[in-house]
């Protein structure tokens, strides 16, 4: 697993994750041009969402409503906002909800760390 996917699929297991923190973690491991973030942001998503890890969709007051659109389709959706938005426009444009497998997979990799920091 990609260290930028496991980092949003641990903090999904608690909440639903916006764009903007995805984006600040894509910095945290480096990528630091918004082009770099933009890119790290997208590859990500599409490896976790075509891998049934987590939906893309929006939020309101009534909570999570994944995007009914192929993962394709939505991709398209971000890239278009990401090259012709300001940062403040895109930051909250997408949240990503896990999967049962997400999290699954999200509490496996923390399990696997904690074990290897008690070795």
């Amino acid at each position: 697993m990609d260290e930028l996917d496991r980092l949003v699929l641990e903090e999904g297991t608690d909440d639903w994750v916006p764009l903007v923190a995805i984006a600040g973690f894509a910095r945290q491991l480096g990528h630091h041009s918004a082009v770099q973030v933009q890119n790290a942001v997208l590859q990500s998503l599409k490896r976790m969402a075509e891998g049934g890890l987590i939906e893309i969709g929006t939020v309101d007051h009534s909570g999570f409503h994944a995007w009914t659109t192929p993962v394709g389709e939505s991709l398209s959706k971000l890239e278009e906002a990401f090259r012709s938005e300001s940062a403040a426009q895109w930051d909250f444009l997408a949240w990503t909800c896990n999967t049962e497998e997400g999290d699954r997979q999200a509490t496996s990799s923390v399990n696997r760390r904690v074990s290897t920091q008690e070795d």
